[in-house]
């Protein structure tokens, strides 16, 4: 469990001519404490908003956990940004309790000293403060027969959902008891009583005992006693109708009558198939006690405490949303999920009313399981109730056939297979089949270890094991036709290691290149049965920034902006639970973004002739010219013109060795020049570069705006993609440069950005695509 705590922290700048910092912080419910338990995980998230120069000045973000009379306990984060928004989020877990504070320290790094600090109260608790001890609510079997097994599922319950633990402190020899399920099994070898005290723990120092004393009878020689095997239904409502249907078994084929030992009055059993029904017209708490005898001797009795509600005004009753399985086969096994919803969330338990001969229903899943010995037509009623008077009811016949002639069996084709999971990690394996008739197919779990699930209509299997050790799953596949299938898939449960995570980079690759300030994508794969991921970035032995989140799906990536030019180390890194693998790396290097700008050499006869300039060009492979519409190639290039001509819009593409373009315009007022020589400096101002990072949820640009001139300009903004567009305004002080951010919800899946700046009746674009 998580308490989650958001902070926001904002910078700004007061206006320009006070030259001074100011910070400001708010903390959500700033002024209380917020509690945790001790070992939990407490998460906060904050993010920081600069203002002004939001890409230009550094600072840095520290986070320490200290006490409450300020002993320092440890740091949780120490971040240096360089520039621009930022956004993270913090886990930790404090593990004694008491009284903490969570504090967050926020400074520039450009050479001023201003700071601010804000802070906020944690309370640990004691884990186990306030804990209820569970109860067990079941009641104990106290008869049993020499040489015939005795069952008694210890059932409790507990206020806080904690994990139960079940033990016996004083048995027989022989006897055991599930420390999962609390199903106690013993078979006793001589008659006698025999004192049993049985003990459930919340592990919390939480525990409910059960003390209680079996009598052990013998019966006629050679002859095997009934046992029952139906579990009760322990719930019932006022005015409504309960019944449990008694199933036992008999080793000697015996025929079996059914009797009440004890029971209320409103309560009768059908002594041949041991059905028991009946209408309470009172809340209450009531004993039963039923018995099922082989007419020789033996015998097996099930004692249980049904209790009685009324219905709760305002209840809404559960509603069975599944359609009923029609068809069964003989001889193969039948299966039908019953699925009810409840409006209120309540936990529904279900039943049988009227049902075939072995058919059984799983009282929490509504799983019906039935294998029939006959063909024919058998009438089913299941209910299903929220145990506060809500019912509902669903009646159906199912049709038995033998097989049908000429059917094709399905057949599986990815088992028999062995393959290997890990100790407490969620196991997934999808089981297919094909069937040469395209009968439908349904799944159905044969024989498994405990809390294995199988998807009857997909085929996928769930599991999370608890134990090494090799395990057996054995599987059908029916067509519903008479025709079925059964293998064996082999499970190798291991303890994970580092080395089985095996997380790699696939972007980037050792060595590439990058420009600075562009976002570049960080893409990791590992073993599925990975959790968590974290991402590593180094320049130099300096740690910049660490990543790190849960994994979604297969691929791991995200995106990093390299704000500075220089060599970096990239490692990547996953782990589940406690495991941890290695770290993959890579180093790649961080360039400066090409500088691209149109040089007029000469205008000459009307041939003019242009050169393409471009600041750390070793990337640039091509310069592609288009004058309105005449494309050249080249980096120095002429192009004539009639003498008539007075200007021309050159655009100037760069083309690096990756494929990405670096675009310059120059608008050259061909009536400037005098001799082959250009007279003056027709423009001033300059769109040397845009970028854009696309998120889930919008695309955000940004546009660098270069003075070239000797005035300040008054400059005028137009971004659009597609029919959506923003505008800016803003004075551009002479040579220097602003990078204005525009952020686009919506878009036209146009895939090209375009920027126009105007000054006076001067304009001039850039367009870049996405």
């Amino acid at each position: 469990m998580k308490k989650l705590i958001l902070f926001f922290i904002l910078l700004a700048f007061v206006l320009p001519s006070a030259n001074a910092l100011v910070i400001g912080s708010q903390w959500v419910n700033d002024g209380t404490s917020i509690s945790a338990n001790k070992g939990e995980i407490v998460s906060f998230t904050y993010s920081v908003f600069p203002t002004m120069n939001r890409f230009t000045d550094s600072y840095n973000i520290m986070i320490t956990l200290t006490k409450e009379d300020g002993t320092f306990i440890r740091e949780l984060a120490n971040t240096n940004i360089n520039g621009g928004d930022y956004s993270d989020t913090q886990n930790f877990a404090v593990n004694n309790a008491g009284n903490y504070s969570v504090n967050i320290f926020v400074r520039y790094t450009t050479g001023r000293d201003e700071r601010d600090t804000s802070n906020l109260n944690l309370k640990v608790l004691d884990s186990t403060t306030g804990n209820n001890a569970p109860v067990i609510t079941s009641t104990a079997v106290t008869t049993a027969t020499v040489n015939t097994l005795y069952t008694y599922d210890v059932d409790a319950s507990d206020a806080d959902g904690d994990t139960l633990s079940y033990s016996l402190t004083n048995n027989p020899i022989g006897m055991n008891i599930n420390s999962n399920s609390g199903l106690i099994s013993w078979t006793p070898q001589n008659i006698g009583s025999y004192d049993v005290n049985v003990k459930v723990s919340d592990n919390k120092n939480g525990v409910d005992e059960q003390l209680f004393v079996i009598v052990v009878s013998s019966v006629i020689p050679g002859n095997n006693a009934p046992v029952i095997i139906s579990n009760p239904v322990l719930t019932g409502t006022v005015n409504t109708l309960y019944t449990y249907d008694v199933d036992a078994t008999d080793a000697d084929g015996d025929t079996l009558t059914y009797s009440l030992v004890s029971s209320p009055n409103w309560m009768q059993i059908n002594n041949v198939n041991g059905l028991i029904s009946g209408t309470p017209t009172q809340t209450g708490n009531y004993d039963v006690n039923v018995k099922v005898s082989d007419n020789k001797g033996g015998v097996d009795e099930q004692s249980f405490v049904i209790i009685v509600s009324s219905v709760i005004p305002g209840n809404n009753a559960p509603v069975i949303t599944s359609n009923p399985v029609l068809t069964g086969t003989v001889n193969t096994l039948y299966t039908y999920d019953v699925d009810a919803t409840d409006a209120d969330n309540d936990v529904l338990s279900y039943s049988l009313i009227n049902k075939p001969a072995n058919m059984n229903i799983n009282s929490n899943s509504g799983l019906i399981s039935w294998t029939p010995n006959n063909i024919g037509n058998y009438n089913v009623n299941v209910k299903v109730s929220d145990n506060k008077g809500g019912v509902d009811e669903q009646s159906f016949v199912i049709i038995v056939s033998s097989v049908i002639p000429g059917n094709n069996a399905p057949y599986f084709t990815n088992l028999p297979a062995t393959v290997t999971a890990y100790k407490n990690v969620l196991f997934n394996y999808d089981v297919n089949a094909i069937d040469a008739d395209g009968d439908t197919l349904t799944y159905s779990l044969v024989s498994s270890p405990d809390n294995v699930v199988m998807n009857m209509n997909t085929g996928l299997i769930t599991w999370t094991p608890n134990e090494v050790g090799n395990y057996n799953i054995q599987v059908r596949v029916s067509d519903n036709n008479g025709g079925s299938a059964v293998s064996t898939l082999t499970v190798n449960v291991n303890i994970i290691n580092p080395n089985d995570l095996n997380a790699q980079i696939i972007n980037p690759n050792e060595g590439d290149i990058y420009y600075q300030n562009t976002p570049v994508l960080l893409e990791g794969i590992s073993n599925p049965v990975a959790t968590n991921y974290e991402w590593k970035i180094f320049q130099g032995n300096s740690l910049i920034r660490t990543i790190t989140g849960n994994i979604i799906g297969g691929t791991i990536s995200t995106f990093y902006n390299f704000a500075e030019t220089g060599i970096y180390q990239i490692l990547f890194g996953v782990s589940v639970d406690d495991v941890k693998s290695p770290y993959d790396n890579v180093n790649i290097e961080v360039v400066q973004q090409p500088d691209v700008s149109i040089k007029v050499i000469s205008y000459v006869n009307n041939a003019l002739t242009v050169e393409g300039v471009v600041i750390d060009s070793n990337l640039i492979e091509k310069y592609l010219w288009d004058f309105e519409g005449r494309e050249r190639e080249g980096k120095i290039v002429s192009i004539e013109f009639t003498p008539d001509k007075k200007s021309v819009f050159v655009v100037l593409t760069a083309v690096d060795k990756y494929g990405n373009d670096f675009i310059a315009t120059k608008l050259i007022d061909l009536s400037q020049f005098d001799d082959g020589k250009e007279t003056s400096q027709v423009h001033k101002i300059r769109l040397n570069d845009m970028t854009f990072i696309k998120s889930n949820d919008a695309v955000h640009v940004f546009v660098n705006v270069r003075n070239e001139g000797n005035n300040d300009e008054k400059v005028s903004l137009r971004v659009n993609i597609g029919r959506f567009v923003q505008y800016d305004s803003f004075t551009l002080s002479k040579n220097d440069v602003l990078q204005r951010h525009f952020v686009f919800k919506e878009t036209d899946d146009q895939h090209v950005i375009n920027a126009e700046a105007t000054v006076g009746s001067k304009k001039y674009t850039i367009y870049k695509v996405m």
